[in-house]
């Protein structure tokens, strides 16, 4: 069909993220143990979701990628790549990325959603263009984004959301 229940027939530069988004999105809060986030994830079918306060304020986003290093069991090796050469001791300095190193070993060890959880969210704003939406997912490479409305979270919007809205609206960019 050309057209999709829920979703505006209208031009793409009209449609607004409040619109396509999936509004009441599963959440989580930081005292959430792992591994029921983990359960929660596989019975909703979900990638994740944002984690929120009491007062469903956006302080994280859980997704499967932060789970992920509880199967890898290890930080990735972060050794920068060439290794620098000290001349006058004839050594090879291997500098590793510390913060990165503490970031996965604190994800591998979590036992919390507040240990788990990606604390730099990338989120929009209710009445942004479904356009800007897609431009933030791209440019930070995330597949979902938390859809708020001032602090709080009302929704989110993923990629597939974004495409049904192109099917919906009819989108010549599909031609």
């Amino acid at each position: 069909p050309d057209h999709l229940p829920g979703f505006p027939s209208v031009p793409m530069v009209e449609v607004e993220v409040g619109e396509i988004m999936t509004p009441h999105p599963v959440v989580f809060h930081k005292e959430d143990t792992v591994k029921s986030a983990a359960r929660t994830m596989i019975e909703k079918d979900v990638a994740g979701g944002p984690v929120v306060d009491d007062d469903n304020n956006l302080i994280g986003i859980l997704t499967e990628d932060d789970l992920m290093w509880k199967g890898a069991g290890a930080p990735l090796d972060h050794t920068l790549i060439p290794p620098v050469f000290i001349g006058a001791f004839d050594l090879f300095l291997f500098v590793q990325d510390n913060a990165a190193v503490q970031d996965e070993l604190r994800k591998v060890l979590a036992k919390r959603v507040a240990d788990a959880m990606t604390q730099e969210v990338v989120s929009i704003n209710v009445d942004a263009s479904m356009a800007e939406a897609s431009q933030l997912m791209l440019k930070k490479k995330v597949n979902s984004l938390p859809v708020v409305e001032g602090t709080k979270v009302v929704g989110v919007v993923t990629r597939h959301d974004v495409l049904r809205a192109l099917i919906a609206s009819h989108s010549p960019l599909l031609e």
